[in-house]
């Protein structure tokens, strides 16, 4: 930060944090007069200082005086540094020192030896310095240099010098203390008016008439104004709080009233009345106290909150090329929908985390910004799982409350294990029970009544169909449903918590390979002819992402991209994939002898006999053991999304920024501008020629290839 006039004129380090815990700067008007004159004595500032920072505030004002330690030794007598009976000097016996020639400021403290060595300076009356040398007066005046002393001087002989012509007595300071000044100066004053005014009369013969007090109307109305004031507060200051009424009652204090004065007028207590005046002081009119910070929770449970929002389980990345959020100068996050509403999510991680203590509102606090909820911008979802989504269609269709999880609960047992969600348990209880409960939810409708749902049906297309069913068919088809729906959640959720766990436990030999086809980016150009619309190209992308760890044992995180102009997505362009894969692997990290992949279930691109023929060949093709791991049906979601959106994203802002230049209209375009752009990411290329060869060469084994279903429910390849 800037460093403050009073910094800059003592040269002293400024926003210091000895004595103040906030950094701030102020102009030097928001000063009181007091305290002005003060600071300028204080610093022996010649020209005019403009800002002030809360270091040299406290440092200058607030605790000068407790911060002098030791006797000022204006005379330069003391051998070693005196701490022993000590007395702060006021601003008026400052003044009478500095007169006698010796520096000494207001705040600084005397010890009883220089005290008494002033007392005996013969120029200075002995018993003026006594009284004013043992009392400590918390007031403080005007300050004055030695060449204001004596213009004041020559201002008071003036002034005695026209007394004398009109008769009246000279102004006498000597012995005048600080309260009695000011009546001293009006009765001053109206003797001269008397004095001028019967000489004017003598003068001119005439009677003078009684001056018109013109202001009096004026005071009374300021004054009726001001007791409005001070009830207005008194009413709001009955029915508010601590924190506001601290503020508040800046108001009296910005008027300089005493404590007793604005505690005896307002009823507050004493407490309220110093923290106001202390507030007042540190940062001006009507400001606000700062807030009581409650218990803090530590940074790693913060942190253990905000990788919990970031759980595959918990939320998915969003692969849309829009589906960023900028979280600083040029630093973007892939956005992530959260599956739940934040009580749900809530529930889950303290059942994950029981002991740790966080409340529901800290922890929606602390949701990640790139979290986002259903319904938000930029939220619209594809892909999604039928089978979940035709339950949930139907329990909404039915106005039920619960959710699917609730009614899972009714088919199978307490602690529901692996032989109870796969249906083999014989001691789950009949599918009567959740009948009856569904029953008990229709009790004031008849069975002929009309449920009204949505459905996800496919046929050669998938589509939406609104459904009118009976009462008894609904819930004969939900029980059918949820019998369904248990194997398929439990395998997706174990697939995925097995997924999660081999990233992390896996040897240092084995690389775990997630990979999926993003959605074919289709070439943007800026400013693009009416007819190009319909005759674009596009081009494959392909992400993968590869967990493992280096020979040190340091787990690692390789994102890959292919790009190519085959857009077929067949069994060919998988084996091409994998053959660039693993040579990336044996080029970069040749201590790894065993890959396991992961991708979806699509039976066109994955999971065929064409590719598990492959997958028995592998070590025989690439010198590495493989085994192959299928997500269920709908629920393949990885990183992969992620890095897809990210290419797709960056490649059209490209086009859309150069409309007449650098635009990305090819697949070896887009290559290189990846390979030149897109850091942390690395990018291989594989062209249609090449996939088309290795279609050739694969032909051979393939044509033949068969399955059987052996009697243990394994299966046999064959050719």
């Amino acid at each position: 930060m800037e460093k403050c006039s009073v910094g800059k004129f003592t040269h002293s380090d400024c926003h210091l944090l000895n004595y103040v815990n906030r950094k701030a700067i102020q102009a030097i008007e928001k000063l009181c007069e007091t305290d002005l004159n003060l600071l300028k004595l204080r610093t022996d500032s010649n020209y005019e200082l403009k800002t002030i920072c809360l270091h040299h505030q406290s440092v200058f004002l607030k605790n000068y005086e407790f911060l002098q330690k030791v006797c000022c030794d204006p005379f330069k007598k003391h051998k070693t540094t005196i701490k022993k009976m000590l007395r702060v000097v006021t601003v008026e016996q400052s003044r009478i020192i500095l007169y006698k020639g010796f520096k000494v400021k207001p705040g600084q403290k005397l010890c009883a030896s220089c005290r008494n060595k002033l007392l005996k300076i013969k120029q200075i009356d002995e018993s003026n310095v006594q009284n004013s040398l043992n009392t400590e007066d918390e007031d403080h005046d005007v300050e004055f240099t030695p060449a204001e002393l004596l213009q004041k001087r020559n201002v008071i002989a003036e002034l005695n010098s026209s007394f004398h012509e009109i008769g009246c007595s000279p102004m006498k300071l000597h012995a005048l203390g600080e309260h009695s000044r000011s009546f001293y100066g009006k009765e001053k004053l109206q003797r001269v008016h008397e004095t001028v005014k019967e000489k004017i009369q003598n003068v001119l013969e005439v009677d003078l008439p009684e001056e018109k007090n013109y202001v009096e109307k004026s005071v009374i109305k300021k004054s009726e104004d001001l007791d409005k004031l001070v009830d207005i507060i008194k009413n709001e200051l009955s029915g508010t709080s601590r924190r506001k009424q601290i503020q508040m009652l800046t108001i009296p204090a910005s008027l300089m009233w005493s404590r007793r004065k604005i505690k005896e007028t307002f009823n507050v207590s004493d407490y309220s009345v110093r923290k106001a005046q202390n507030l007042f002081k540190d940062q001006g009119f009507l400001a606000e106290p700062a807030r009581r910070n409650g218990k803090q929770l530590s940074p790693d449970i913060i942190e253990l909150v905000k990788k919990f929002y970031q759980l595959d389980e918990q939320s998915r990345i969003l692969p849309g090329m829009k589906d960023v959020v900028s979280i600083g100068e040029k630093v973007y996050e892939r956005k992530r929908l959260i599956l739940c509403n934040l009580g749900e999510l809530y529930s889950n991680f303290k059942l994950e985390y029981p002991n740790l203590k966080i409340g529901l509102s800290k922890f929606c606090s602390l949701r990640p910004k790139w979290c986002v909820l259903a319904g938000a911008s930029g939220t619209h979802l594809v892909c999604v799982c039928t089978i979940h989504q035709n339950v949930i269609l139907l329990i909404h269709g039915a106005g039920f409350e619960e959710e699917y999880k609730q009614l899972m609960s009714y088919i199978v047992c307490e602690g529901a294990g692996r032989e109870c969600m796969l249906r083999h348990c014989d001691k789950c209880p009949l599918k009567d029970n959740l009948v009856q409960f569904l029953q008990a939810k229709f009790e004031d409708y008849d069975d002929e009544d009309i449920v009204e749902y949505n459905q996800w049906v496919s046929t050669d297309r998938t589509e939406m169909i609104r459904c009118l069913t009976s009462v008894g068919e609904f819930i004969e088809k939900l029980v059918e449903k949820l019998n369904k729906l248990i194997p398929h959640s439990y395998i997706a959720k174990s697939q995925s918590s097995f997924f999660k766990n081999l990233k992390g436990t896996a040897s240092s030999n084995t690389a775990v390979v997630s990979m999926d086809f993003s959605e074919n980016y289709a070439f943007t150009i800026q400013d693009e002819a009416q007819g190009y619309h319909w005759n674009s190209n596009s081009c494959t992308i392909h992400p993968v992402v590869i967990h493992c760890k280096d020979t040190s044992n340091v787990k690692l995180i390789i994102p890959l991209c292919i790009i190519s102009d085959d857009l077929k997505h067949d069994i060919s362009m998988v084996y091409e994939i994998q053959k660039n894969v693993t040579a990336f692997l044996k080029e970069n990290y040749p201590h790894i002898t065993n890959i396991h992949y992961f991708s979806d279930g699509c039976a066109g691109q994955y999971k065929n006999k064409y590719n598990f023929m492959n997958l028995c060949l592998h070590e025989k093709d690439f010198k590495l053991k493989a085994q192959w791991s299928f997500f269920a049906t709908s629920h393949g979601k990885t990183e992969c999304d992620g890095i897809g959106g990210t290419v797709k994203r960056l490649a059209r802002k490209q086009s859309l920024q150069h409309h007449l230049d650098r635009q990305i209209t090819t697949t070896n375009e887009l290559f290189e501008f990846c390979k030149v752009n897109i850091a942390n990411i690395t990018f291989q290329h594989i062209s249609k020629e090449a996939v088309d060869s290795t279609s050739l060469t694969l032909e051979s084994r393939l044509k033949d290839t068969q399955l059987f279903q052996e009697p243990d429910y394994s299966t046999t390849f064959s050719q």
